[in-house]
């Protein structure tokens, strides 16, 4: 399989993440929740660790291993607290600014230089699209205030992050350090216990039936998180970014099919600009 379709996979696994995110929002805050949700990926992931285990261990290797863990830690707060002021539509679309953000790492890491100008272009017009998406008008206009300025630089914070971070974690895997598998368990040890300490999260909020619902949304996060590590394993950082980030396109869908959100003219023209990225992209090989 190659890249970009590995990357569209996640991107579709993100999308019903990103929806339900918004329902966690709903019972829990931010920093009561991701030491459960880390903690639950590293129990369900715990099991394979005899079959895909590979660490290589070597100071540099565990350097980029802990400065991935950092950079993720921080982002996934900023992540969860995008769901808590904003509607799911436009904190994904913000969330998704990310591969525009990670061009400017290209010539830093110097990963993705041989890739063909309509590569970048298509990332460039990914991003356009996710930025006409989320100018759509909100179906509850009690939720307009939350998209205050000081509301969107929690996103934006993420995307940064987000954008830095595959270039990190292609590191690891371009000098055969670890295993996607192995990253992603070690990361979510970490993220939960760290998280745990520094924050002391109320659990009041767990019963049986949130804790049977995060452990269904952790499964879908690691599936997309999978893919997308698989994709980074074979393609460009900054390309492979870019498609797995268009799960606002999927939010859209879903929402227009379960709630019958209407489409105007900003979501059609977002679709439109979306999917000619997309396809530049996908062409390009990035």
């Amino acid at each position: 399989m190659t890249a970009a379709a590995l990357a569209l996979i996640s991107s579709i696994a993100g999308a019903f993440a990103n929806l339900l995110a918004r329902r966690v929002a709903d019972f829990a805050q931010a920093r009561d929740y991701l030491a459960v949700n880390f903690g639950l990926m590293f129990i369900l992931l715990l099991p394979a660790a005899p079959f895909f285990w590979q660490l290589e261990l070597r100071l540099e290797a565990l350097a980029v291993l802990l400065a991935a863990a950092l950079i993720d830690l921080a982002a996934n707060y900023f992540y969860f607290r995008s769901f808590e002021a904003l509607d799911a539509v436009t904190a994904s679309s913000i969330l998704s600014l990310s591969p525009a953000v990670s061009l400017f790492f290209v010539p830093i890491f110097q990963m993705g230089l041989g890739v063909h100008w309509s590569g970048y272009a298509g990332i460039l017009l990914v991003s356009a699209g996710l930025v006409l998406l989320s100018r759509a008008p909100l179906k509850d206009p009690s939720m307009a205030p939350l998209r205050s300025t000081k509301a969107i630089c929690l996103p934006l914070a993420a995307a940064l992050l987000y954008g830095l971070n595959v270039f990190v974690i292609k590191l690891l895997f371009q000098n055969n350090w670890c295993s996607a598998y192995t990253y992603y368990l070690l990361r979510a040890l970490f993220v939960a216990g760290i998280w745990y300490i520094l924050f002391k999260p109320d659990h009041s909020w767990l019963t049986r039936g949130t804790l049977w619902f995060s452990a269904g949304r952790v499964v879908i996060v690691i599936a997309q998180w999978m893919f997308l590590l698989a994709a980074l394993n074979l393609g460009n950082p900054a390309g492979v970014k870019a498609l797995a980030d268009t799960s606002p396109l999927f939010v859209l869908i879903f929402s227009g099919l379960v709630m019958g959100e209407r489409i105007n003219k900003w979501k059609v023209l977002g679709v439109l600009v979306l999917v000619v990225g997309m396809g530049l992209v996908a062409l390009s090989g990035a």
